[in-house]
């Protein structure tokens, strides 16, 4: 057999005949695809939306476990300070009256801490506010297209 023998068929027809096909796909084959890939999109953003706020919902906890911890460790501290300073007013004043300018004192301290800690903590920004972006502009854009 020689290279006669093989049908030969014309590759420009053939990319001819493609390009008329893809041209003539119907509106339902159109719309179905724009179906998917708005599906995919979708929940592609939603993917990142979970991420941004599992990432902003751990950076919190860990600032909170940080404060407890930090609230632990001084209140330890404060305790046996408060002891210490109770028992050395202790030889100048009544026992009771000692004990009760430290607490105050003390006292007053602690909520300006708790103050500030709360102030920092609120000032944290836990909406993923780019992902909503994402989100409402997507949703938007699909609309628009199927009008």
């Amino acid at each position: 057999m020689n290279s006669d023998d093989y049908p030969r068929s014309d590759p420009y027809a053939e990319a001819t005949r493609v390009t008329a096909t893809n041209t003539e796909r119907s509106a339902a084959s159109i719309a179905s695809d724009l179906w998917l890939h708005t599906e995919k999109l979708l929940s592609e953003e939603l993917a990142l939306l979970r991420a941004d706020v599992d990432r902003r919902t751990i950076q919190a906890r860990h600032d909170l476990t940080e404060l407890a911890l930090a609230g632990g460790v001084a209140y330890a501290g404060a305790l046996s300070v408060v002891a210490a300073v109770v028992l050395g007013l202790g030889k100048r004043l009544e026992l009771w009256l000692a004990a009760l300018l430290v607490g105050g004192l003390v006292l007053a301290v602690g909520y300006a801490m708790f103050k500030h800690s709360t102030h920092r903590l609120a000032q944290r920004d836990v909406v993923p506010r780019t992902s909503i972006q994402n989100v409402e502009t997507t949703t938007h854009m699909i609309k628009e297209a199927l009008r």
